[in-house]
């Protein structure tokens, strides 16, 4: 690999990883507006869970900024961009679980006649 080849993979790598942070940040927000959910234990943890993830993520972009370039020409960017990625499929399908279930637990609408 070139040396433009191999900024552009580092840069792209870093890229990535700030966009998946963005996307995990969005999640948590998402999980803040479902009705108790302070209250539920499954949500702390996984909550605790992203924002672990999230800590990961900022430290790896250290580690990318920083390594040599032939790491960086070594290194199989899929393989760890696709296990973020599946770790915040993971995250997005359990918030909207916990909201369906949530919304499912709303008070009746007293308008409505039988």
């Amino acid at each position: 690999m070139t040396k433009a080849q191999i900024d552009n993979k580092r840069q792209m790598i870093i890229t990535t990883c700030r966009n998946q942070i963005n996307q995990m940040h969005k999640i948590l927000k998402l999980f803040g507006e479902i009705p108790n959910a302070a209250s539920n234990g499954d949500i702390n943890i996984l909550v605790n869970d992203i924002l672990l993830r999230i800590g990961s993520s900022e430290r790896d972009i250290k580690v990318f900024e920083m390594k040599p370039d032939d790491y960086i020409e070594r290194y199989n960017a899929d393989s760890y961009i696709n296990f973020v990625q599946g770790k915040i499929d993971f995250f997005k399908s359990r918030q909207e679980f916990y909201a369906f279930n949530a919304s499912l637990r709303q008070k009746p609408n007293d308008d409505f006649t039988y």
